[in-house]
């Protein structure tokens, strides 16, 4: 078993990995230089740390494999107490360098000859980064433009500048960094850039915002665009960060509240409804607790909350938000999948989003979800993800930084290295070329030197160490800040306009001064920060070499005794193969010709016996083969004995049927006779009832003469009796009624009975 390597480091080199503390979330800031702890306390550490790594040494090798850990880890000790004494060595120095006024502000490093320059520069903010009074610190990508943000707290801006988004009081591109005059009073420590519209943070908590206002993104409560500063009604609460996606924005205040404003119809304010606002309003939301940070994408948001979690809400298109699904989410839902982790920065682009998260273990690991088609998701494929997956190739990598495009992702390590995946149409990938790549690989030109990184919609901007600013991708619109004449840049190409040298001449003594102690002073955080890396890198090795060493010393225990057992086996097989040399070397010495020939015939036979038992193989198999036909001619026979069955179950149904078919006939003959019958009855009937008629007719005549007999006379008994013969006619005339209608429904019954008695022959 080979034991682990001690150290290591970040960046794409391996090596063992150690755990790193939290990033500042997605704010693009450059971190504040901290001021160095005195000699003594350096000093101190440096002897506690050697004393706590040898005590672990000493606790934790003990047993047969001591002495070789002890030579193994001699070595790393004595390189490590060496690097050791070299930084107390550097402290010294240093400490002893410093100034006693170590104070020093832009200004007391500013000659006369340099501030007469800034004060006759055009571009003042632009003048003083080139002669070195000031230095970047914040970047910003949008769509199609770019903003730069110095230490000052000036802001610089270039590329397309549709609704006026670069501040310039037009709408015209700007293919050179420009100095936003309008904010020259405020002191900006923040800025976002989305399609067309410009968001700024100043020190003061304020919100100002610039560009395309059409779904009131830059939440002035009207829908009018701004080509200066407006601010944004943000209530009079302090905001601490701002997100800008394509045509909405996102505030955070410092209590931890979510503000957003802007277009709405995908759900992305988190408002619960499609609406868009034209003023901030406070997202409220079931579970949504306090906020550490914020990310857009282009139609997507997430929120990183100060417990670990994570949320999301907006469009949901291939599994953008991952939720599992591609629906649209109106509201803040918890992201799942993040059990065991604890998320600490998000990156929202195009349709995909990058997480960073912590694990139990205190690792850093890249999760990514959404559209993948291009690879921008580093899993090593074209698919989508609905739910976060962790990308396996970053595993082992000091991850501090993660970005997102337009189907491009970035991604920057603790070493100062960049890699990038996804789409790489203009070269945003930054690799000298155009093809998309679905692993992460980083870009040689940025190897070690990058403190900060942002993507836009297809470029993207880095800065360095140096305070040197790097962009690569698409220029159409100006947005590398390169001038016009270059429509791409297929690998980072620094903005020379803003290098820090001055017009004209030599750095001054100062300046020469002050850089000298800035990058002693930077050499001098880099080692320390270095070597307390490596003491926890080593502690983590001295917590795995007990481990090993526990396993070994239980495997050790195993397998001496398994080692014992074949010991015995070996005595016992070295035993029994001496007897039987023995015995074999006998039976040669004493083996005569004929026993030789003997046994040559021996040999024949057995070959012989051997060539009749692969016969009788072979007619046993051929035995088989036998029996499997005759099972077939048995199975053939038995169906033939089925179809013989059928054939005569078959006649007797057939005869069955000629005998059934001869009954119908003699019932539709008898039906045929029957309903010659009911026409003959039906036509007497018809005869009576014509005669019943007549008679009805006489009677009625009959009835008429009586009253008009009655009429006549008109009195005494024979009216009487004429009145008594009219009743008597009058009964017999409803009684005869009745008896017509019997008929009638008789001569009905029968009627229908001959309708089915043809029916049946008709179906004949």
């Amino acid at each position: 078993m080979s034991l682990p390597a001690i150290g290591g480091g970040g960046g794409s080199g391996g090596g063992h990995r150690r755990p790193q503390t939290a990033p500042a979330p997605q704010t693009q800031q450059a971190p504040p230089r901290k001021k160095m702890g005195s000699l003594d306390e350096n000093a101190l550490w440096v002897q506690q740390s050697a004393a706590r790594f040898q005590t672990c040494l000493q606790s934790t090798v003990s047993g047969s494999r001591k002495t070789y850990v002890s030579q193994w880890y001699s070595g790393t000790l004595t390189a490590t107490l060496s690097k050791l004494h070299e930084l107390e060595e550097t402290l010294y120095e240093v400490l002893a360098a410093e100034p006693d006024d170590p104070a020093g502000g832009d200004s007391s490093m500013q000659t006369p000859e340099v501030e007469a320059k800034l004060a006759a520069a055009d571009n003042p903010a632009v003048a003083a980064l080139r002669l070195g009074t000031q230095s970047l610190v914040g970047l910003a990508a949008g769509a199609s433009h770019s903003l730069l943000l110095s230490d000052s707290g000036h802001v610089l801006a270039f590329g397309k500048g549709t609704h006026g988004c670069l501040g310039t009081g037009e709408g015209g591109n700007s293919f050179e960094p420009y100095f936003l005059r309008a904010v020259r009073d405020i002191r900006v420590m923040q800025v976002a850039a989305g399609q067309s519209h410009t968001l700024l943070l100043a020190d003061t908590g304020a919100v100002f915002g610039l560009g395309c206002n059409e779904c009131g993104q830059l939440g002035t409560g009207d829908r009018r665009s701004a080509v200066t500063p407006v601010e944004v009604r943000t209530g009079g609460l302090p905001i601490a960060q701002l997100a800008a996606g394509a045509h909405f924005s996102l505030y955070l205040t410092e209590d931890g509240r979510i503000l957003s404003s802007g277009y709405g119809s995908s759900g992305q304010l988190g408002h619960g409804s499609k609406q868009n606002e034209l003023t901030p309003k406070c997202i409220e939301a079931r579970e949504f607790g306090e906020a550490s940070s914020v990310a857009a994408g282009a139609d997507h948001s997430l929120v990183v909350m100060k417990n670990g979690e994570l949320f999301s809400f907006g469009k949901g298109f291939c599994g953008a938000t991952g939720l599992g699904h591609e629906r649209d989410v109106l509201e803040p839902h918890r992201v799942g999948g993040f059990e065991g982790f604890h998320v600490l920065e998000a990156a929202g682009g195009s349709a995909h989003s990058l997480v960073m998260a912590r694990d139990q273990s205190g690792f850093v690991q890249v999760l990514s979800f959404g559209l993948g088609h291009d690879g921008q998701l580093g899993h090593g494929d074209n698919g989508d993800r609905w739910s976060p997956e962790v990308v396996v190739s970053l595993s082992e990598l000091v991850v501090v930084q993660v970005c997102a495009g337009n189907r491009h992702s970035l991604v920057r390590t603790e070493s100062g290295n960049v890699l990038a995946f996804g789409a790489g149409a203009h070269g945003k990938l930054g690799l000298g070329s155009t093809a998309s790549k679905v692993d992460p690989i980083s870009i040689p030109e940025l190897e070690g030197r990058v403190c900060l990184v942002a993507s836009g919609g297809d470029h993207n901007i880095a800065l360095d160490q140096d305070g040197r600013c790097f962009t690569w991708g698409s220029s159409r619109c100006g947005q590398l800040g390169q001038g016009s004449d270059l429509p791409l840049a297929k690998a980072p190409q620094e903005i020379l306009l803003i290098r820090k040298q001055e017009l004209t001449g030599k750095k001054s003594a100062a300046d020469e001064a002050k850089a000298r102690e800035t990058a002693r002073e930077k050499a001098l955080n880099e080692k320390l920060r270095a070597a307390r890396s490596r003491e926890e890198g080593e502690k983590e090795e001295v917590r795995e070499l007990k481990k090993m060493i526990a396993d070994l010393s239980e495997e050790n225990t195993d397998q001496r005794t398994k080692n014992k057992n074949l010991l015995a086996q070996a005595a016992e097989m070295r035993r029994t193969q001496k007897e039987l040399e023995e015995k074999l070397w006998m039976t040669e010495k004493h083996l005569t010709d004929e026993e030789r020939e003997s046994a040559r015939r021996r040999e024949l036979a057995e070959d012989s016996m051997m060539g009749a038992e692969g016969l009788r193989s072979g007619f046993q198999a051929y035995l088989d083969e036998v029996r499997f036909y005759r099972g077939l001619e048995e199975r053939a026979k038995e169906r033939s004995l089925t179809c013989e069955m059928m054939l005569t179950d078959y006649d007797a149904f057939r005869r069955e049927a000629d005998a059934t078919e001869f009954r119908l006939n003699a019932l539709l003959e008898e039906a045929v006779q029957r309903r010659s019958d009911c026409e003959a009855v039906c036509a007497t009937l018809r005869e009576k009832n014509q005669r019943l008629v007549a008679q009805h007719e006489t009677h009625d005549a009959r009835v008429r003469s009586v009253l008009e007999e009655c009429n006549a006379r008109m009195a005494g008994t024979e009216t009487q009796r004429l009145a008594q013969q009219v009743l008597h006619l009058q009964q017999r005339l409803a009684g005869q009624s009745e008896k017509e209608g019997m008929m009638s429904r008789r001569i009905e019954s029968l009627v229908q009975e001959v309708k089915e008695l043809r029916g049946p022959r008709g179906r004949g």
